[in-house]
């Protein structure tokens, strides 16, 4: 075989080298070209990753201030991640103008020029800031990618700063408060004492008066933080330092704390604040222990993070308000000490005049008018009670109000001002209907910061309120805008929970026990032994909060009663088996804190309960319930049990299920929840999330796909699994999602 000649085999060679020649200088030129040529392409992708990453950092900044502000560890990596985002942030705005919330000079304005007498776009800087875009395209998808991984809870990203409080309603800038504010202010900037007091006669108006000084705290930035907690009359610690706790932003304090341990959480997170200011409103006899709630009594060095050395002292300011000022000097310590005495003539005049206008001035009334602002003695509580009450009435209405102030009750309570009581006493019979007035003694049995969607619940149980729920709870909202405008309920809380003050809660109770209607026991006032039995036959509500009682009898006979409440001390109460045999007319029962192997027999006999709570309670067998065919409305949340019988799928007529912080809640059998066919609310929120996906003949728990037969579900409230619900693409339920 002929060998190839040497020329044939150059030739070759060199057509190789030209051929990948050609090949290299292509692929050189032609990735400028596509640059080129991409650039609108990539400059739009970078823009579009840009408020990607935005969307990123907005959630992990919300976090990482969360965090910070609750006193919880911080995630290094994550303020690593914050770095890097901002810097990658910072340079694509420079790049690409409308990344950024105002237009710069940049790559993308000098790529717009045009070259050639302006024939063409400029290829040089197209070239560049196409490449540039996509590099910080590639690093911006890695630090996208990077954020998914953090897996950040929705209840840190969602907490929201908290805002400055709008003006106090109800506090009058008369000359007398004026005075005192402006001196307690005074005191408040000065490093000369860390607590101060202020005293005053029920409803002279310190609870108002601690607000304005609240307000105008936060208002003026004296304060990193501002705090406010009702102690009262119960001076319940617990439920102080779930207030102080709040105020401070830590998460919500466990059910099961104890105070000491919750007394560290609030000291070790103030270490990490520089000025606070601590107000506790309404001290009594024998008084608080300050440092037991975790309140320093003396300002303590701040710890710097990272570090073993540390800076100024953290000022902790604390404000305390009584009725008495020998609480607050001989028991609070209190050095520094404020009177607010009540108002004077024109004050009381001039705010009775604010309230209902000049007819107050005509001819048929002004007599009267100035003799009811005698009567209430200058106390700012009766003056606005009685002028709303009034405020729209007839003459002979003001004189039959003038003559009930002149002659008080005799049922008033020796803590409450005869002008006072008579003034509540007033605004409570002029309500408009028994409606109203009922709703009034229930908010008063509830007692302060009482839960509206309790409300809700109890009252549907009464029958009380309209037939559905949400129908029912336009009408709570309704009632309660008419209590806040008579000023029987106070007028500056939030959506979720409703307040009074303790001398309208007073009024209302012994107003209540009076007419034989309910009974409010609270605390060390119950006796030691079961009360009177014959006294209790005439009852129809009878709440027991925190209750010292140490023994139930065996069977209660109460055939009036259609409210029960339990929640007492001693959480290893025993129910007798037949305890509730003698209250066949019972509606609404609820049982706080209870540890039941199984619920008590006699529960078979409520054949007309509609409202059934049990809350924060360690449950057995709770089977019983399915034989509660008319309950309406059955509540479990808090509970400690781990599986939802089959038998609550036989109450077909329920309306609202809350199984919402039972943590311990792993099975709801099949079915169970679509036999609810006229179920409005269902409440799981940190609770139970074994969902099957679909319906299938092995199914162990509740389906997802359950949830399309309940046509009448208005609200549901779920925790992880939200995703699958949306899946359903049912328009007939709002989903409510809370985590």
């Amino acid at each position: 075989m002929a060998e190839p000649c040497l020329c044939a085999v150059c030739q070759n060679a060199a057509g190789n080298f030209v051929g990948n020649l050609f090949s290299g200088i292509f692929t050189l030129i032609s990735k400028p070209i596509i640059l080129v040529i991409k650039c609108d392409n990539n400059v739009d992708y970078l823009k579009n990753k840009v408020a990607e990453l935005k969307n990123k950092r907005e959630t992990a900044k919300k976090y990482d201030e969360t965090v910070e502000r609750r006193g919880e560890e911080i995630i290094p990596e994550l303020r690593n991640w914050l770095t890097r985002a901002n810097n990658c942030i910072e340079a694509a705005e420079k790049l690409v103008p409308d990344a950024a919330e105002k237009l710069v000079p940049d790559a993308e304005g000098n790529a717009k020029k045009k070259c050639f007498f302006g024939l063409c776009l400029n290829p040089k800087s197209r070239y560049q800031l196409s490449k540039k875009a996509k590099e910080n395209s590639e690093v911006i998808v890695d630090l996208v990618n990077k954020a998914r991984e953090f897996d950040l809870p929705l209840s840190h990203i969602h907490a929201s700063p908290k805002e400055v409080a709008a003006p106090v309603k109800g506090f009058e800038d008369f000359y007398s408060r004026k005075d005192v504010l402006e001196r307690i202010m005074e005191a408040l900037q000065s490093r000369s004492s860390s607590i101060i007091g202020v005293h005053g006669m029920p409803g002279v108006g310190k609870t108002m008066l601690a607000k304005e000084i609240k307000r105008k705290a936060e208002q003026e930035k004296l304060f990193d933080v501002v705090v406010m907690a009702l102690v009262s009359k119960k001076a319940d610690s617990k439920k102080i330092q779930e207030e102080i706790a709040r105020g401070l932003g830590l998460d919500q304090l466990p059910n099961e704390i104890t105070t000491q341990d919750a007394a560290e959480r609030i000291k070790e997170r103030l270490k990490k604040m520089k000025k606070v200011l601590i107000i506790l409103d309404d001290i009594w006899r024998p008084g608080i222990d300050l440092e037991e709630l975790g309140i320093p009594l003396r300002n303590e060095p701040k710890e710097i993070e990272g570090s073993s050395s540390r800076e100024e002292h953290v000022e902790c300011k604390i404000l305390l308000t009584s009725r008495d000022s020998d609480v607050l000097s001989d028991l609070m310590d209190s050095p520094l000490n404020f009177s607010l005495h009540q108002l004077e003539s024109g004050e009381a005049w001039e705010l009775l005049k604010k309230i209902v206008g000049d007819r107050a001035e005509s001819k048929g009334l002004h007599d009267t008018a100035i003799e009811i602002v005698r009567e209430c003695g200058g106390l700012p509580l009766a003056i606005t009670t009685m002028a709303k009450a009034l405020k729209n009435k007839e003459p002979y209405q003001w004189r039959d109000a003038l003559r009930k102030l002149r002659k008080p009750s005799s049922e008033n309570f020796h803590d409450i001002p005869a002008e006072v009581y008579s003034a509540i006493e007033v605004s409570y019979s002029s309500l408009e209907n028994e409606k109203l007035k009922k709703t009034f003694l229930l908010c008063c049995l509830m007692g302060h910061k009482a839960s509206i969607q309790d409300l809700l619940k109890y009252g549907v149980g009464l029958g009380l309120f309209a037939n559905t729920i949400e129908e029912a709870r336009d009408e709570v909202f309704t009632l309660i805008s008419k209590l806040k405008a008579a000023s029987l309920l106070i007028d500056d809380y939030d959506n979720d929970h409703f307040d009074m003050h303790d001398l309208a809660q007073g009024v209302a109770v012994s107003i209540a026990s009076r007419n034989r209607h309910g009974l409010l026991v609270t605390g060390d006032h119950a006796p030691r032994e079961w009360l009177d039995m014959e006294a209790m036959k005439d009852f129809k509500w009878i709440w027991l909060e925190k209750a010292n009682i140490n023994e139930l009898p065996d069977e209660f006979e109460t055939p009036l009663l259609t409210f029960f409440c339990l929640n007492n001390k001693d959480t290893s109460l025993k129910i007798p088996a037949d305890f509730f045999k003698g209250m066949q007319r019972l509606k609404v029962l609820d049982l706080t804190k209870m540890h039941m192997t199984s619920l008590p027999s006699s529960i078979s006999f409520l054949k007309n309960l509609h409202t059934f709570c049990l809350y924060w309670s360690v449950l057995g067998d709770i089977r019983i319930i399915g034989e509660l065919k008319n309950l309406e409305s059955l509540t479990l949340r808090g509970s400690d049990f781990e599986e939802l019988p089959g038998e609550i799928g036989q109450l077909t007529r329920l309306k609202l299920l809350d199984l919402s912080d039972c943590a311990k809640l792993k099975i709801i059998p099949p079915c169970v929840l679509a036999n609810m066919s006229r179920l409005e609310e269902l409440y799981l929120g940190n609770s139970f999330d074994g969902w099957e996906v679909e319906e299938n003949e092995n199914q162990r728990n509740a389906s997802i796909a359950e949830l399309k037969h309940l046509k009448k579900l208005t609200n549901l409230e779920v925790g992880r699994l939200v995703w699958l619900l949306w899946k359903l693409k049912n328009t007939e339920v709002a989903f409510k999602c809370i985590h």
